[in-house]
């Protein structure tokens, strides 16, 4: 397959992310007459992909002139490896989530603010509820999950705007949410579609992730709505523990 010559392609796109792989490989400084050689460029050219590197806070420039990584990058690093971490670790659990209540399995995550959809694992049920994908990035104030874990991080609160009124309600649904352990959200990110939540926690007690279950409001009632709730909980409890955290009655 010729991907240079694809279509789908951003060559200038590639071009850059293979120059932060240069710096990495032959750093900790790399001039521009190395980038331009190494990486098979013209001059002008490696000098305008590595000065927008710049401009976005991947490289910087040396007092020499020379070009180095930024710790921009090993943030970003940082929080890839967390994520993968947590999915590896959470995948065994969310899969058997999924086919106990026979609905679509989720796994959230803080990051920038939002929640992160680290995993979506989808039950046997034939009726499947699509509208959340791994990667997909949604409001901590919404959804299951995300409010499964704003529930217990009110360092994160920042990051919901509200006005005053509405704010007054989600404190209200925040509290309610940390007695019973769970929440349950009814037509919250899509008509008709209703998600059941509950927060894992670290070995610090901290919550890190929110596990969840989607279906379709109709589903989603009565006897099934009470075990799922169930099967919700015993799942953020498993995997918490899987992370470290031991409740305080078993301390």
């Amino acid at each position: 397959m010729d991907t240079e010559g694809s279509k789908s392609l951003v060559n200038s796109v590639l071009r850059a992310c293979r120059i932060v792989e240069l710096i990495a490989a032959d750093g900790p400084e790399v001039s521009l007459s190395q980038v331009a050689e190494t990486a098979g460029l013209t001059r002008p050219t490696a000098h305008r992909l590595l000065a927008t590197l710049t401009v976005a806070g991947w490289v910087r420039k040396s007092s020499t002139g020379r070009y180095a990584l930024t710790g921009k990058l090993t943030g970003i690093g940082g929080a890839a490896s967390r994520g993968a971490g947590l999915r590896e670790i959470a995948r065994p659990v969310v899969t058997a989530l999924a086919q106990a209540t026979g609905d679509t399995a989720y796994l959230l995550a803080p990051r920038e603010g939002r929640a992160l959809c680290v995993d979506r694992v989808e039950g046997p049920h034939p009726i499947r509820v699509h509208h959340v994908n791994v990667g997909d990035m949604l409001p901590l104030n919404a959804g299951a999950g995300p409010v499964a874990i704003l529930a217990h991080r009110p360092d994160l609160l920042e990051h919901v705007a509200l006005d005053d009124a509405a704010r007054g309600l989600l404190l209200k649904r925040l509290a309610q949410v940390r007695t019973r352990g769970y929440v349950v959200s009814p037509d919250d990110l899509l008509p008709g579609v209703t998600a059941i939540g509950a927060p894992v926690m670290d070995s610090s007690g901290t919550v890190v992730a929110g596990l969840s279950v989607t279906g379709t409001k109709e589903r989603l009632t009565g006897r099934h709505r009470t075990d799922a709730v169930q099967h919700v909980v015993t799942a953020a409890a498993e995997l918490s523990e899987l992370l470290g955290h031991r409740p305080a009655d078993r301390v």
